[in-house]
């Protein structure tokens, strides 16, 4: 050991005695492998050229669709058949509901009702007695204006298409 003082050596750790609790552990030297990440400058540089990209390929497919597409006005048109058809159905499931509850009311009271009313029907939905368009049913009693000796009863409703769609009873 002085050798290596005499030479201009530094003297070798000596290993701390074995008294203690814990022994003592050599610390390795060891060199951390850094990551080479990329600067925000260039992380910034790749996120606007994929937004870009991504609005570009939007923009694509919008004129794509429209350009396929070209029967906007046959997919309008579809979409208005389809309400009328909800609404005419609409129509219908109203009209035989109303004339089902005349013929309760006929039934319980022995004659039908003057006119198609929320008071004479409380227990009906009081949308059915307005079709989808807000205007009300046809309601007919016959022979018209009977009150007492009324033969039938008609309810009528009309359709998108021009057409009627009318139900009726006979007492």
């Amino acid at each position: 050991m002085d050798e290596q003082r005499l030479n201009g050596d530094s003297p070798e750790p000596q290993p701390q005695s074995q008294n203690m609790a814990e022994p003592a552990v050599e610390q390795p030297n060891t060199v951390m492998n850094v990551v080479d990440l990329e600067s925000p400058v260039q992380n910034k540089g790749k996120a606007v050229r994929y937004i870009v990209a991504f609005s570009i390929l939007a923009l694509l497919l919008v004129a794509g669709g429209l350009i396929a597409g070209g029967g906007s006005s046959e997919e309008s048109q579809n979409t208005t058949t389809r309400i009328d058809s909800a609404a005419d159905s609409e129509r219908r499931t109203d009209i035989n509901a109303l004339l089902n509850s005349v013929v309760e009311y006929e039934r319980d009271n022995g004659s039908p009702p003057t006119a198609l009313t929320a008071e004479d029907f409380p227990n009906a939905d009081p949308y059915a007695f307005v079709d989808p368009n807000g205007e009300l049913y046809n309601y007919v009693l016959h022979p018209e204006g009977c009150s007492d000796s009324c033969l039938s009863v008609e309810i009528t409703a009309n359709l998108s298409d021009g057409t009627q769609y009318s139900k009726s009873f006979e007492f």
